[in-house]
C-alpha cells in the first residue's frame, strides 16, 4: 500500500494532482480542503494517500493531513459511503465537522454535505459513532491539539495492557500537570501514577 508520496507537484486543479517522485507521476484524486494548503507548482509535497483497489480500477486519493485520510478511511468503511462519496464529504465539510456531527447524531448537519441524504446520514451515525471515540480521531479534551505525543502515549499505556478510556484518562492527567509540551516518555512516566 502506498502511505504518502514525496516529490514535485507537477500539476493541481481542485479535484486532482499530479506528483512526480522517482520520475513517475502519481495522479492523485484530493478534496477541495486538501487543494487549499498546496504548495505552487514545482515545489516539494508531501501527500497522504489512500490506495484504493476495486477489480476494475486503481485509484489514489490524496490528504494534506493525515486526519482528512483517517476520517475518509472511516467514511468508506460505512456501507453504501465510497470513496468518491467521501471525498465530496471532505470537500464540503471538515474533517472535524464530519467527524463531530456524525458524534453529536447531527442528521440535518451531514444531510448538508452533498451527496448525503437522510438514510446515509443516519448509516454513518449509527455504524461510526462509537468507532470516532474508540479510534481518538477527535481531538484528546484537555490536551494540546493535534499534538502527536499525546496519541503515541496513549497507544503506550494501551500496548501496556489498558484500556483506552483508562489510557485517555490518565494522559489528560499527566499533560494538565507538565509545563510546556511534554515528550512521550514523560507523559507515559507521568500517566502511570494516574493509573
Amino acid at each position: 500500500m502506498i502511505s504518502y508520496i514525496r516529490g514535485i507537484l507537477a500539476e493541481k486543479s481542485p479535484a486532482r494532482i499530479v506528483v512526480e517522485a522517482g520520475g513517475v507521476g502519481y495522479e492523485v484524486l484530493i478534496p477541495l480542503s486538501s487543494y487549499d494548503s498546496l504548495p505552487r507548482l514545482g515545489d516539494e509535497v508531501l501527500i497522504h494517500t489512500h490506495h484504493h483497489v476495486r477489480e476494475d480500477v486503481q485509484q489514489l486519493y490524496g490528504f494534506a493531513s493525515e486526519r482528512e485520510r483517517q476520517v475518509f478511511r472511516m467514511l468508506i468503511s460505512v456501507s453504501g459511503v465510497g470513496p468518491r462519496l467521501a471525498l465530496s464529504a471532505l470537500s464540503g465539510a471538515s474533517a472535524d465537522g464530519i467527524a463531530g456531527a456524525i458524534v453529536r447524531e447531527a442528521v440535518d448537519e451531514l444531510m448538508l454535505i452533498p451527496g448525503i441524504g437522510k438514510k446515509t446520514a443516519q448509516r454513518l451515525i449509527v455504524e461510526l459513532k462509537g468507532r470516532i471515540a474508540e479510534e481518538e480521531v477527535l481531538v484528546v479534551a484537555g490536551a494540546a491539539a493535534g499534538d502527536p505525543g499525546t496519541r503515541e502515549a496513549i497507544e503506550a499505556l494501551m500496548a501496556l495492557g489498558f484500556t483506552r478510556s483508562t489510557s485517555k484518562k490518565a494522559v489528560e492527567k499527566a499533560a494538565g500537570e507538565c509545563d510546556g509540551r511534554p515528550c512521550v516518555e514523560e507523559l507515559v512516566r507521568n500517566a502511570l501514577r494516574h493509573t
